[in-house]
């Protein structure tokens, strides 16, 4: 007789009138409840927004629609210095708590692209197979991320662009709302362009809102493969990844008894492994198709892990295994976002990816919100 694993608990989505969420502003980082009354519509033409109220909406309908398209306005907006107006989706607020990823690599490491092949593959219903049922938590900043990325890789064929130098304030990349039974998560990614990291930007404070990170790492710079990541003794920088270094420095401790290690669950992704196909350890883990089968195997999570961390140890590419010294709980992840690189821009013989969905069953495995057997030895 099989045994059943009780599911883990998620924070369930109650009455807001009996428990109002707390949350931490991805702009500014300050920890505010929602009155549960005021909100904020935005004007798509102009982009400002316009307050409204609630509070006296009698009709369920008119109220879940507002609610929907609504807006809430951080109370510290313009309060301190440095600190302009700015305005989080009501749907970031309304349950508990949020699951903010924040996919962390230099420029042109390829996380949009992972991130718009993550998104289509959500799009196409295979986190059902796990349990849970999904939908954008922002219909506008959905259809945005659509139209910058996903249309032009996976219905054009295009390389997308480099994700744009972060200016005053970060904004979602694209979120989702995760359902299983009652209980509701929102998903929220944030795709920050890899300079900004690199250079430490003040805009890039959100860091100490994420609750969990993807580190993408490019095999061409860590392995040595490009001109100039070379030193003169022919190994790999010992600078590694400078995004990863910026975001280790920036992030805190949860608290000081566990100062050595990070609270929030991490994934290292070595993405654009189909470079790497002609690798035994790299090509054995790229042709495990576990998501398709709606599997999900701990110990093989554990393999896996090992067997890329050898092979970047071994081939001298131990700076960016930084986060795996620096996080309580961190897997690895051969990954291929597109199945080969563009000519010219372009995916001559289509997009054929591989395991883009394995980071984040990880990342939710390590956070207890994957009904599987085991979970809770991920990352250890």
């Amino acid at each position: 007789m099989t045994e059943t694993t009780p599911l883990p608990t998620w924070p369930r989505h109650e009455p807001m009138s009996t428990r109002p969420p707390t949350v931490r502003c991805y702009h500014c980082l300050y920890l505010f409840s929602w009155d549960e009354q005021t909100i904020y519509q935005r004007d798509p033409d102009t982009g400002t927004y316009h307050k409204m109220s609630v509070a006296g909406m009698t009709d369920s309908v008119s109220r879940d629609e507002a609610l929907r398209q609504g807006y809430v306005r951080c109370p510290n907006s313009g309060v301190h210095q440095g600190t302009s107006e700015h305005y989080l989706p009501l749907g970031y607020v309304r349950y508990l708590p949020p699951l903010v990823i924040g996919l962390v690599g230099e420029k042109e490491v390829g996380k949009t692209t992972l991130l718009a092949t993550m998104v289509d593959e959500i799009g196409r219903g295979r986190m059902t197979q796990y349990g849970f049922t999904a939908r954008p938590l922002v219909n506008s900043v959905h259809s945005d991320f659509q139209a910058d990325n996903f249309n032009v890789l996976l219905r054009d064929g295009k390389a997308v662009a480099a994700t744009p130098a972060a200016s005053e304030g970060i904004e979602l990349a694209d979120a989702f709302l995760l359902t299983r039974g009652s209980s509701q998560l929102p998903v929220a990614f944030f795709d920050v362009g890899g300079e900004s990291l690199a250079e430490d930007l003040p805009a890039i404070r959100f860091i100490q809102a994420v609750s969990a990170l993807i580190f993408v790492v490019d095999p061409d710079r860590a392995l040595g493969r490009t001109s100039g990541s070379r030193d003169q003794r022919g190994l790999p920088s010992s600078v590694g990844d400078r995004a990863f270094n910026t975001v280790l420095n920036r992030l805190s401790p949860a608290d000081s008894s566990t100062a050595q290690y990070f609270g929030q669950p991490a994934v290292i992704v070595l993405a654009k492994a189909d470079t790497l196909r002609f690798e035994p350890v790299v090509s054995r883990w790229l042709r495990q198709e576990s998501v398709l089968a709606g599997e999900f195997d701990p110990d093989a999570v554990q393999a896996e892990s090992r067997d890329l961390y050898a092979f970047l140890y071994q081939n001298d590419a131990t700076p960016w295994l930084a986060p795996f010294k620096s996080f309580g709980r961190c897997t690895l992840h051969a990954v291929s976002a597109t199945g080969g690189n563009p000519v010219e821009r372009t995916y001559l013989r289509g997009l054929r990816p591989r395991r883009v969905l394995e980071p984040l069953l990880a990342i939710l495995a390590m956070k207890g919100m994957l009904d599987r057997p085991g979970t809770d030895r991920v990352g250890r």
